[in-house]
């Protein structure tokens, strides 16, 4: 199982962006899989994925506005699939980051979330759970220079 942490510094994704994806939250996880081939022409897809109360939840979305998102970043190129994924997250009002992480870390994250979650916001266990998380990733990562796109 890869462990690498890489992060994009160039990556630019707006709420704009980001809504046209139609994911209700402001972190999800998007890994390339054998399950979600194309069916004209079986490349690899994309599977997204975000946290919720209730644990995973897979946008039944198509991604292909994604996969023009991800073209952007050389991430998407050295990424494994099945086991890396690219977290994206919000860090301010409309503005997201993306960082390689492997699959297994945004499950934990999701299973911080099914566990933690109280009520309809969260609660401020949670919400401190997930930011301590999310900083503990960031602060693994290292810059990726694959130029901007």
């Amino acid at each position: 199982m890869p462990e690498r942490y890489l992060f994009d510094p160039y990556f630019t994704l707006r709420g704009e962006q980001w809504e046209t994806l139609g994911i209700p939250v402001g972190v999800a996880f998007f890994f390339k899989s054998a399950a979600s081939r194309h069916p004209d022409h079986g490349a690899v897809g994309w599977t997204a994925i975000y946290p919720s109360p209730a644990g995973p939840v897979e946008s039944l979305l198509p991604l292909d506005l994604w996969s023009a998102i991800a073209a952007r970043t050389p991430l998407s190129d050295v990424l494994e699939p099945e086991v890396e994924a690219l977290l994206v997250t919000a860090i301010a009002a409309g503005e997201y980051e993306c960082t390689l992480v492997p699959i297994h870390a945004c499950y934990a994250l999701v299973g911080r979330v099914r566990r933690l979650w109280r009520g309809l916001d969260g609660g401020e266990e949670a919400r401190v759970a997930i930011s301590e998380q999310l900083g503990r990733l960031r602060a693994r990562r290292t810059p990726v220079d694959g130029g901007h796109r």
